[in-house]
């Protein structure tokens, strides 16, 4: 099990000369243990921006802004329940805006997404999410919520693509059986394999049926996780 802790406080550094022109941006984020990719990128983009000293800005670059970024771990979800894990996330990010009063929230990844919207808009810091379904950003009011992402209902298209060219007529599209299995733990997933269901329907191809499971689930009783029961998956 892996305790909540803070994993990141990069706390830079500024010359007595320039503190006067230097502006100090504060970035907080709640991660998963698993969130490496979203977590260590951003430390590695702030890193690079703070290694010369500071990032010029202004029309004749006189002024500087520096990046602190505030990274803690919430836990491993896999050895929680996923409520615990949604309570430590929220809590120890409501904690970070509290004690840290940061100006950005940097979002966590696809599957713990969701846990940072609501505390952005409830202590109006803008949230900078790092996932693509559009469907997270109009499904509810949220002005804080903000990100700049390819649309993730795009990523399923191009492997959609050979079936049309294989299937130009009308009579072998409607009988093509199409099958999106995908997994029902995060938005990120759902979104993105709905679209590849509407594109097909939409092309024609009648016979497109989307199945979603619960990967931590044991559907068939037999000690495996229906993640990496074979014999399962198959019968889907």
């Amino acid at each position: 099990v892996i305790d909540p802790c803070i994993l990141y406080d990069t706390q830079p550094q500024i010359l007595d000369a320039d503190i006067d022109r230097t502006a100090v941006i504060t970035v907080v984020g709640v991660f998963d243990s698993s969130c490496g990719v979203h977590r260590d990128g951003a430390m590695v983009a702030v890193e690079v921006l703070n290694l010369d000293g500071a990032a010029p800005i202004g029309y004749n670059e006189d002024y500087f802004v520096k990046f602190r970024l505030v990274i803690a771990i919430a836990g491993n979800s896999k050895q929680q329940m996923p409520d615990d894990y949604k309570l430590s996330h929220e809590t120890i990010l409501e904690d970070l805006i509290k004690n840290v009063s940061p100006h950005y929230i940097l979002g966590s990844c696809s599957f713990y997404a969701r846990y940072d919207k609501e505390l952005a808009g409830k202590y109006k810091t803008m949230l900078l999410s790092q996932v693509g379904p559009q469907q997270f950003y109009q499904e509810d009011s949220n002005e804080h919520v903000f990100g700049v992402h390819i649309p993730s209902e795009l990523y399923g298209i191009p492997a959609f693509l050979p079936l049309q060219f294989a299937n130009k007529e009308k009579a072998k599209k409607e009988k093509q059986k199409v099958r999106i299995i995908h997994r029902d733990r995060s938005e990120f997933f759902h979104y993105t394999c709905r679209a590849i269901y509407e594109k097909a329907l939409e092309e024609g191809f009648l016979d497109t049926i989307a199945i979603e499971y619960n990967p931590e689930g044991d559907e068939d009783g037999d000690g495996l996780l229906n993640q990496d029961d074979e014999e399962f998956l198959k019968s889907l």
